[in-house]
């Protein structure tokens, strides 16, 4: 090996010692898209055997890679000006090290060594099943009887999610790791392992791959399951609601349950104040309980045992109102929602049927949700005033349905902004946080719909006076009224042509008598003496 040889071997295994390889995980057969650059001009592309370089690709340079890889590699760019290299057809020969090199006008910009374990298939995904406030996992357990096997176990670390290996049984019976040898048990030879609930915390994404006589077997990916992995979710109380926020488990120990709130962490061994943790039967539930929601109780609730098993945002409106409204099957009924004049707001529709979680029924803001399935067709929004109109109530429907009304805080600081837009540069828009993005609610209007029972004896006009619902109109009411305005206007018009032809009359008389007088001079003239 000459001198300059030498050296590159002696920078590439320092390189190598800096940085372990990361893992990749693919079957026989699949095509592995890995080694992206970005915003380079050419990309080179190595594989590493017993401290030599092999040169696969370069794709600035016409090169031809090595006999058993022809056809089978070539780099490509994306839309986003990423630079890969594919890798196809996958041969269990192709597993080992991989060195990628990115390249932007002549200068080494960046280099990431990789590992890739080929096996000859993959174990379908296993989800982690809790219990006893921990999981057990396992890798094929029969395969613990065979000779010449082994297991080799990696977990994903949050929040980095860089893969590391931590377990290999080919070369010892326990974790290399110290800091897992309290929270993970080897069992079964190291084809089972117990894992705490810390040890869960920041590992909930592990990969396990059995080993035989050198040759991987298959691999297979073991998480947590989606239902332990709880979304954020958006709630609204008025000011002076009790709001109970639900931490439901079956699985984990409810004696380390807690919340992280605003105001610091509530167990439920801290004293009763303004909010506190209450424990429904069979202490599956540890809900947390806000008796009188205040402005000062907005921001983010978590329930935590290790865990994350529950995350809400509590925004708090201003203003609360309240219906109550008793309807006969089949009733049209409609919901008002209170809207602010000339202010552009976000309505929201939600609805709890007894026994049942929260619904969101709609939202002004994303045309992609849907009604239900049982009022799809019996429900719409009024484009108007957003009133939410429900036709054919059933007994089903009874529950309670709110809107809440929205108003982005930020509207009127964007309209500032864009007034003053010559006056502002740049760095502007690279200050704004989503912390900024907040949402104000007005208004929070909650109607009880309840299914009232016949009585026979109730009468229409009782109904009527109820201004929340619409019953059906009945024409005789209506023919009525008809009829006597029919005849209040019959005996007005026959009163004035009464009038009239007495007017009339007397006029007749009138002219009539001073006719006569004319014609009459005894009359009309005075006497005169002779």
């Amino acid at each position: 090996m000459s001198k300059y040889g030498l050296i590159l071997v002696l920078l590439l295994a320092k390189t190598l010692a800096q940085e372990d390889p990361e893992p990749i995980f693919k079957a026989v057969g699949e095509t592995l898209d890995m080694f992206f650059c970005f915003g380079v001009d050419y990309i080179v592309v190595y594989r590493i055997n017993e401290g030599e370089k092999l040169l696969l690709w370069n794709s600035s340079a016409l090169v031809s890679p090595p006999d058993d890889y022809k056809n089978r590699i070539k780099s490509f760019n994306t839309h986003y000006e990423l630079l890969g290299f594919q890798f196809t057809n996958l041969k269990l020969s192709d597993a080992g090290v991989y060195l990628r090199e990115c390249w932007l006008e002549g200068n080494l910009t960046n280099q990431h060594t990789n590992y890739l374990y080929v096996c000859d298939e993959e174990i379908p995904s296993q989800e982690l099943f809790l219990q006893n406030g921990g999981a057990v996992v396992d890798c094929d357990i029969g395969y613990s009887e065979h000779d010449n096997t082994s297991v080799k176990w990696f977990r994903e670390v949050y929040p980095g999610y860089k893969t590391t290996l931590f377990l290999d049984t080919e070369k010892l019976q326990e974790t290399l790791e110290e800091e897992l040898k309290v929270v993970i048990q080897v069992q079964d030879k190291g084809f089972s392992l117990y894992i705490s609930e810390a040890g869960l915390e920041q590992n909930q994404n592990f990969f396990c791959l059995v080993i035989k006589r050198g040759q991987c077997k298959h691999f297979k990916n073991i998480q947590l399951p989606e239902s332990n992995k709880p979304e954020m979710q958006s709630v609204y109380f008025a000011v002076g609601e009790k709001a109970v926020l639900s931490c439901m488990s079956e699985h984990l120990n409810q004696q380390q349950k807690y919340w992280q709130t605003p105001d610091g962490e509530v167990s439920a061994t801290t004293p009763l104040s303004q909010m506190f943790i209450s424990k429904s039967e069979g202490n599956k539930d540890n809900s947390l309980v806000i008796p009188s929601i205040t402005h000062n109780h907005s921001g983010e609730y978590t329930c935590l045992s290790q865990l994350v098993e529950a995350e809400y945002h509590i925004t708090v409106c201003s203003e609360l109102v309240s219906d109550n409204v008793h309807l006969y099957i089949g009733e049209k009924v409609i919901l008002d929602c209170t809207l602010p004049k000339d202010e552009p707001v976000n309505i929201l529709w939600y609805r709890q049927l007894y026994h049942m979680e929260i619904e969101l029924l709609y939202d002004s803001e994303d045309p992609s949700i849907n009604l239900p399935d049982d009022i799809m067709d019996r429900t719409h929004i009024s484009d108007s005033n957003a009133s939410l109109i429900l036709m054919g109530f059933k007994e089903k429907d009874s529950g309670a349905y709110w809107c809440v009304v929205l108003l982005d805080s930020n509207i009127q600081d964007i309209d500032e902004s864009l007034e003053n837009d010559d006056e502002e540069d740049d760095d502007g828009i690279e200050d704004y946080t989503e912390e900024d993005n907040t949402e104000t609610c007005i208004i929070k209007r909650v109607t009880q719909l309840k299914i009232q029972s016949k009585n026979p004896r109730r009468s229409n006009e009782d109904f009527s006076q109820n201004p929340q619902t619409e019953p059906e109109s009945s024409p005789v009411p209506y023919a009525i009224i008809g009829g006597v305005f029919g005849i209040l206007i019959l005996g007005l018009v026959v009163l004035f042509v009464v009038k009239v032809k007495a007017k009339k009359r007397a006029l007749h008389s009138r002219r009539a008598e001073h006719r006569t007088q004319k014609k009459d001079p005894a009359v009309s003239a005075p006497l005169v003496s002779l």
